[in-house]
């Protein structure tokens, strides 16, 4: 008769034999190993929703701060082995097997949490212009400077349609003034038109919000015509229409007759239109 016993502790006595060992060295650096993968999970670029820029699924991204991590621990505490030497392949693939036990669950976690279906989508062209292509922009490209550090700043879902679709068509060569234009709105953006035969400018500063119930918003600015200057705010509502607005000269809010303030209405409605667009 077989003996199941014997057969079942010769496995495990040969499993015991070929389970890999950490070394002694790399056991006193575990404590260094998990900082850099905690710091490389956390930095530029690799922090926030910047990592939608970068990488597709959460295990492309896993196996990114996985490379970093272990690069990093390579050049601080392994440089004094060679690279291509069977001690430095063992004590790699020890440091794979405690990453992937300890941190790839977090990790890939981490990327979901940060581009779930919540967060604005980009399109494989705009990967490509963010990820590859900002060595080819023209230095005077502002407007692309600006959204790129606006991503870079407060992340991608911090975007508007706009600012995306600029990106898309930036990757595609492809020109489009009207998107261009609103994706431009930014503090100091000046909007122009004729307004009852007057020249009417008004100076974007920003956009905020001014009451919680209901939700509403309002712009700022500067607004002047017939060469005199008012502050000018614009009331929304949660949908940013605007509904209403003052103009203040510096000592107290101005009124003008009925038909003139129409004429205003329909000049800060349009501005009110146009920021919306940039907003959202």
């Amino acid at each position: 008769m077989v003996d199941f016993l014997f057969i079942h502790i010769f496995i495990r006595m040969n499993l015991q034999e070929n389970v890999r060992k950490l070394s002694p060295y790399l056991l006193r650096r575990l404590g260094m190993l998990d900082y850099e993968v905690e710091k490389t999970l956390y930095s530029s670029p690799f922090g926030g929703s910047n990592i939608c820029i970068f990488f597709k699924s959460g295990v492309e991204f896993f196996e990114s701060v996985m490379e970093n991590s272990i690069d990093s621990m390579y050049y601080n505490y392994f440089s004094h082995i060679d690279d291509n030497s069977g001690e430095w392949t063992h004590a790699y693939l020890d440091m794979v097997d405690y990453i992937r036990n300890k941190y790839k669950n977090k990790i890939i976690k981490h990327y979901y949490d940060n581009c779930s279906s919540g967060s604005i989508p980009l399109k494989e062209s705009i990967r490509r212009i963010l990820r590859e292509g900002v060595q080819d922009l023209n230095e005077n490209d502002e407007l692309t400077n600006r959204i790129l550090d606006k991503i870079s700043n407060y992340g991608i879902e911090s975007l508007s349609k706009s600012e995306k679709k600029y990106l898309d068509n930036k990757s595609q060569d492809i020109e489009d003034d009207e998107v261009s234009d609103i994706a431009s709105i930014h503090t100091g953006y000046q909007f122009r038109d004729i307004i009852d035969d007057y020249d009417g400018i008004f100076i974007y500063n920003e956009t905020e919000e001014w009451d919680e119930d209901p939700v509403e918003y309002k712009h700022t600015g500067e607004f002047f015509i017939d060469g005199k200057e008012y502050y000018a705010t614009m009331y929304t509502d949660e949908d940013l229409n605007v509904h209403s607005f003052d103009l203040h000269d510096g000592n107290d809010y101005v009124e003008f007759d009925e038909e003139f303030e129409e004429s205003l209405f329909e000049f800060f409605q349009q501005v009110g239109d146009k920021i919306k667009q940039n907003l959202i």
